[in-house]
């Protein structure tokens, strides 16, 4: 007995079917190694900017901290600094550097000049000067 599972209908369509499954799946596989390919390299160039954008991160707060190295080393070697002196100092680093929005001048004042130093800040047209440090719980505290 014939096997009626090839008829001579569907004998000619068997190649055509063949080459059909053949190009998708050859397609599917071509696919998915592209895709594979593609996504390796877009995490290969996510990681590069990630690495650049933190070496120039580094570099700013390496350079900022210089700034703070050359202020004191400005204190350190002149005898008396006054804030015009620090003031011309410091215009140079604002300058040149837009990450920087200020460089304060905090006068350093002793324990026995602190109550003239307040009311002579009081007399320049500062009301409520007054000079603050930390107590051991890290609060504010009128020195």
């Amino acid at each position: 007995m014939k096997s009626k599972l090839l008829s001579p209908k569907i004998i000619p369509y068997i190649p055509v079917g063949l080459t059909l499954c053949l190009g998708i799946s050859l397609s599917v596989v071509a696919s998915l190694f592209a895709w594979n390919w593609q996504n390796k390299q877009t995490k290969l160039e996510f990681q590069q900017e990630a690495d650049n954008l933190a070496t120039a991160l580094q570099r700013k707060i390496d350079e900022y901290s210089y700034i703070a190295v050359s202020l004191g080393a400005f204190y350190a070697t002149a005898k008396q600094v006054n804030q015009k002196d620090y003031e011309e100092f410091a215009q140079h680093f604002l300058s040149h550097h837009v990450g920087i929005l200020t460089l304060g001048w905090i006068k350093p004042i002793s324990a026995t000049e602190r109550q003239a130093y307040e009311a002579n800040r009081v007399a320049e047209g500062l009301p409520n000067f007054h000079i603050y440090e930390h107590d051991s719980t890290g609060k504010a505290v009128k020195a």
